[in-house]
C-alpha cells in the first residue's frame, strides 16, 4: 500500500499480531504482521484521533479525540472500536495502560497525572478519574510527554525549562508529599 499523506505508527498489540498507525488524525488502521499484511481500518471519524494504545489484554483501546471540541480520553472494545466510553472529565490526553491493565493514566488539561482503576470483567469498568499528582508538563495531544512503568510506580516525564538549557526530571517517591523531584542535570 502507499501512501500520499504522512501517517504516524502508535505501536505493536499486545500480542505482537498487529501494528496500529493513523494517518495524522481522523483513521485508525491494523497492518497484521501475518497473512497477506494488508491493513484494515479500525475506524475512521471525522475528529482527530491520537495516542491509540491497547490493553495488555488486548481487548481494548485507549485514546485521545477531540471529538467533544477538547481532547478527551477514551475507551472503546479493540479491535471493533465499540462499547466507545470517554473516561475523562474536563480534558484528558496520553493515556497509557499500567503493564496489567488495572490502571490507566492520563494527563488532564491542567498537567495533572490522573489514574483510573479498572476493574476486570467482559464490560469495561472502571473507578471515577483520581488525581494522583501535580506535574509541569504542558499536555500536548500530539506528543508523548510521559512514560509510566509497568508497575504503574514511577513516571518519567518532559518537563519543560528555559533558556537553552535541557533537563530530565526523575519522579521519585510520588506518594510521599515530603519528597520532592529533583531535576537532573
Amino acid at each position: 500500500m502507499v501512501w500520499n499523506e504522512p501517517i504516524v505508527v502508535d505501536e505493536w498489540t499486545p500480542d505482537g499480531q498487529f501494528v496500529l498507525f493513523r494517518n495524522m488524525g481522523r483513521a485508525v488502521w491494523a497492518v497484521p504482521l501475518r497473512g497477506d499484511g494488508k491493513s484494515v481500518i479500525v475506524v475512521d471519524t471525522p475528529y482527530d484521533e491520537d495516542e491509540i494504545h491497547v490493553s495488555p489484554d488486548g481487548h481494548w483501546v485507549a485514546f485521545n479525540a477531540d471529538e467533544s471540541g477538547r481532547w478527551e480520553v477514551y475507551v472503546a472494545r479493540f479491535p471493533e472500536f465499540s462499547s466507545k466510553r470517554q473516561i475523562s472529565r474536563d480534558g484528558g490526553v496520553q493515556a497509557q495502560w499500567s503493564g496489567d491493565g488495572r490502571e490507566l493514566f492520563y494527563l488532564a488539561s491542567d498537567g495533572w497525572m490522573v489514574a483510573v482503576r479498572i476493574t476486570p470483567g467482559p464490560e469495561f469498568g472502571g473507578s471515577p478519574p483520581s488525581r494522583v499528582f501535580a506535574t509541569r508538563i504542558l499536555p500536548n495531544p500530539y506528543v508523548p510527554q510521559y512514560a509510566v512503568t509497568a508497575d504503574g510506580q514511577r513516571f518519567l516525564g518532559l518537563d519543560p525549562v528555559g533558556g537553552e538549557t535541557s533537563g530530565l526530571t526523575l519522579m521519585l517517591n510520588w506518594l510521599d508529599p515530603k519528597e520532592v523531584s529533583t531535576p537532573v542535570r
